[in-house]
């Protein structure tokens, strides 16, 4: 090999060296997080905590300086990412940090969480707006909750509850709404994916199998957008998983028609012993799937109680099954209200073999051979 072609090797080698390390710098992710206190007498330390997809992390921990700042430098794991800076145990700011972005967040006063401004993260804003749309719900409806508890003992108070109800009732359906709007206008956003946990209080605005099409939605836009993004993975491993479960619930849902056989199953009785469906003598059977609570429960069981009074023998049998953890609780529902007939409580798996679609109130028809001669999901249809 001669001595020019040699050196052409190395030179080659080289290069692709410095491409190598080129490459590597520029896969290195940062971001900046400054935050500026301006009279509001905080002296502790922040905590720079990252926001896993199944625990949390505290990354680092810096007390305020001198000119009453707080100014983290981060090498983040993927961009956009998901952190939390907590000042308290009760106060947090939430944030989406993306690849040099310089977050500045302003706080005027405390309690922090109610008294900041946020500029240099157009998503880490969006997570602002999500919590001032909640905050701000919660705070009208504890206004009027604090209006309602004024007028207890005064003559006009029942009518004042049933006017305080109706606000209320508008006020989360409102929140309902505007935080599903907020999500679905932003479905390419990694904050959107805090917006949909949303909390009213100790509830959550939006319910995963309510609105399974809301996150369907965010999910697929999210994976389109970061398809390496480890909360964009994870998310769409939970849609598909509903989605499998969707359709495994519609088989079993169709087995459970007019003209199929009803399953046999064994439970636990008030007595506390074990009965199964299948030793029912009775030429009809009426088995009602119920929840406390739930729509239609007191309606279904007021047409049911009447039904008893009236068809109570050998030809017609009703039996209650209750999806309820609380024994104590479902002995004292069945107590009060007045539910005479063969009553059951579900087992762990009784909701996947008799109700997959967890429909309430729910009442099939059987024959004495317990085949299904109906299945009747609505008030007017059980009346009739």
């Amino acid at each position: 090999m001669n001595k020019q072609l040699l050196t052409l090797i190395m030179l080659s080698i080289l290069f692709m060296l410095s491409c190598e390390s080129d490459y590597n710098e520029s896969e290195i992710l940062k971001a900046k997080i400054q935050i500026n206190f301006h009279d509001t007498g905080f002296n502790s330390s922040v905590l720079l905590i990252y926001n896993g997809e199944l625990t949390n992390t505290v990354e680092d921990s810096l007390a305020v300086d001198e000119n009453h700042m707080v100014e983290f430098e981060i090498e983040l794991m993927q961009s956009p990412d998901l952190y939390i800076l907590q000042f308290s145990p009760t106060e947090s700011i939430r944030l989406v940090l993306s690849d040099e972005e310089t977050v500045v967040i302003d706080i005027s006063e405390l309690p922090i969480v109610h008294n900041y401004s946020i500029s240099g993260s157009k998503d880490s804003k969006l997570v602002l707006k999500y919590g001032k749309l909640i905050s701000q719900r919660m705070s009208y409806h504890d206004s009027v909750y604090a209006q309602y508890r004024k007028y207890k003992g005064h003559r006009s108070h029942p009518n004042i509850a049933v006017i305080t109800d109706s606000l209320l009732k508008k006020n989360y359906y409102k929140t309902y709404e505007d935080l599903k709007i907020m999500v679905l206008e932003n479905n390419n956003s990694l904050a959107s994916l805090l917006g949909i946990y949303g909390k009213f209080g100790k509830a959550a605005i939006l319910d995963f199998d309510y609105d399974y099409s809301t996150f369907k939605t965010l999910s697929d836009s999210l994976i389109k957008a970061y398809p390496h993004n480890s909360h964009a993975i994870s998310l769409k491993i939970r849609v598909n998983q509903y989605s499998k479960d969707l359709k495994l619930a519609e088989i079993r849902y169709i087995s459970l028609s007019k003209g199929n056989l009803f399953p046999s199953i064994t439970l636990n009785t008030l007595s506390n012993g074990r009965v199964s469906i299948n030793e029912s003598t009775a030429s009809r059977k009426l088995v009602y799937l119920w929840k406390p609570n739930t729509k239609g429960f007191y309606d279904f069981n007021k047409v049911l109680l009447e039904v008893n009074e009236k068809y109570s023998n050998d030809s017609l049998e009703i039996i209650a099954i209750a999806f309820i953890k609380d024994k104590l609780e479902w002995r004292n529902y069945c107590r009060m209200e007045k539910m005479n007939w063969v009553n059951m409580i579900a087992d762990a798996n009784t909701e996947d073999i008799i109700n997959p679609k967890e429909e309430y109130s729910l009442i099939y028809l059987l024959d004495k051979d317990n085949n299904i001669l109906d299945r009747i999901n609505n008030i007017d249809s059980l009346k009739l």
